[in-house]
């Protein structure tokens, strides 16, 4: 009877002492939970919802645990303890004492039967008196549930929770330091552009695409006058390319944030444009329609040529990247050169005494601009190997063209040779984008790969030439104002592009005069 009761009181003052205190536990998004907190570890938390459900929480996700107000649990007093112990054992011996003693019975010779064999009487009798030592060490059995109580609630006060940082904090805490390394960084930067003094010559490689909207003008000119001349020419195809070679050339020098270069490129192309013309025969006023070409129509070559000078200077620069508008100086030429055609010229089918005529042409045109250049570039280094470079730039261009044909014709061993020759004035606005990939595999040695991409948009400011091509399959003439005033419309773009691979060398002043 004792051991089970003395286990109710422990179970009744343990449950009462360590789920007495609601919690209030505030989640990081915003939810509270109304809950008692059971159990924790280094990462989890046990809650116990009001439904008795058990439920396991992350401790990341927890921003604090707030606890009610309650009165402390107030121990009971030594004194009030033994007094309570000396009631209990009281009640207890008390409660021996009547189960113990024999209830008189009015046979008398019964008693002394069992009496005699068995003598346990007298030694339970005996048995009652140890129990006031008992009495004196109640220590420690009523001690032994606040003990047990200190080892349940230890677990339950979340003082780890209180004492880990807030995540804020903790972020904070992580950045200071990055943000301190990331200025040190920019610092360093500074100081080495500050303090940079160098001469940098690269060259290089690579394939290009041209289309020159000249030659397009020029085609669509003599067509105009093909068809409001009613005397026959020349009709032409839309042109076909070929991609060609590209070379390119660059010195820079750069000093403190200044940096100055110089440098140009050539890119290359074909083009074919197959031709078909009608021809009107002055004699008898026959037109005949035919193909210009017997073999096809031969690709010629095509060139686009530019140099530059430009200077720009570091307004910003961090260890990502380094900003630096750019003025400069363009010049740019445009060339082709077409020797290959042959044509040949039947007879006026009227006239029995007519030949056929061989007629070679022999075509070029040349284009010239030049303006400034404004820009912007972006240069970036990482690992101390890698670099790439970009740069935009807008062209305000202006210059001129020309455009010549020759024809020769042979009838019967018996030539003859006509030429005419077109000039245009032009206004003309540029965009060119450029840039590099490096990688420095010395000191002094880098190698790199890169593009170039070029734009001129044209506008005709004037327009003059000789338009009358008598002597050949071509013959027509419109008045000047007519044809300049329809032509105005038929300026186009030229766009060159270019994928380039090459070397260089960089010599840094800086570096040998510290060497010394």
């Amino acid at each position: 009877m004792s051991k089970y009761s003395r286990f109710f009181l422990l179970f009744l003052f343990f449950a009462t002492s360590t789920f007495a205190e609601d919690q209030s536990v505030y989640m990081k998004n915003g939810k509270i939970i109304k809950a008692e907190v059971v159990q924790q570890n280094s990462t989890q938390v046990f809650l116990r919802l009001k439904d008795g459900t058990i439920r396991e929480v992350s401790k990341s996700d927890i921003r604090k645990i707030s606890f009610k107000k309650t009165k402390p649990i107030e121990e009971p007093k030594p004194e009030l303890k033994l007094k309570k112990a000396e009631k209990k054992r009281k009640l207890e011996i008390g409660e021996k004492e009547k189960v113990e003693k024999p209830t008189p019975e009015p046979k008398p010779n019964e008693e002394e039967i069992k009496a005699k064999p068995e003598p346990q009487p007298k030694e339970e009798e005996k048995q009652p008196e140890p129990l006031p030592e008992e009495v004196s060490k109640p220590t420690p059995t009523t001690e032994e549930p606040p003990k047990q109580i200190q080892v349940q609630e230890e677990p339950v006060k979340p003082i780890q929770l209180q004492e880990t940082p807030k995540p804020l904090e903790v972020q904070e805490q992580t950045l200071k330091p990055q943000v301190a390394e990331s200025k040190d960084q920019d610092e360093e930067v500074r100081k080495r552009i500050a303090e940079r003094n160098g001469l940098e010559i690269s060259f290089g490689l690579g394939r290009s695409s041209y289309q020159s909207q000249v030659s397009n003008f020029q085609r669509g000119v003599e067509q105009y006058a093909t068809i409001l001349g009613n005397n026959g020419g020349f009709l032409y195809s839309s042109p076909q390319y070929q991609n060609g070679p590209a070379k390119t050339i660059n010195l820079r020098y750069y000093w403190k944030r200044f940096v100055g270069d110089l440098g140009g490129s050539e890119l290359q192309a074909k083009e074919s444009a197959q031709n078909f013309g009608q021809i009107v025969y002055p004699v008898s006023g026959t037109s005949i329609f035919q193909n210009a070409f017997t073999v096809g129509s031969p690709y010629h070559s095509l060139s686009y040529k530019q140099a530059y000078a430009q200077v720009s200077y570091t307004v910003y620069a961090n260890r990502f990247f380094e900003l630096r508008p750019i003025l400069g100086y363009q010049r740019i030429w445009q060339k082709g050169i077409d020797n290959s055609t042959t044509e040949i010229s039947p007879k006026d089918p009227s006239n029995a005494l007519a030949f056929n005529w061989a007629i070679r042409n022999g075509t070029n045109f040349s284009d010239f601009l030049q303006g400034q250049s404004m820009g912007l570039a972006v240069d970036s280094k990482w690992n101390e190997k890698w670099e790439t470079r970009f740069e935009i730039q807008k062209q305000f261009l202006h210059g001129d063209s020309n455009f010549t044909r020759d024809q020769i014709a042979a009838v019967l061993g018996v030539g003859f040779e006509a030429r005419s020759e077109l000039t245009n004035q032009w206004k003309a606005s540029g965009l060119t984008l450029s840039g590099k990939l490096i990688y420095n595999w010395k000191s002094d040695i880098f190698f790199w790969t890169g593009f170039q991409y070029s734009k001129i948009n044209y506008s005709l400011q004037h327009f003059g030439g000789d338009l009358n091509l008598s002597g050949g399959p071509v013959s027509a003439y419109v008045s000047q104002q007519l044809i300049e005033s329809l032509t105005k419309g038929l300026a186009g773009n030229s766009v060159a592009m270019g994928i380039f691979f090459g070397a260089g060398y960089n010599f840094d002043f800086k570096r040998s005069v510290s060497l010394q």
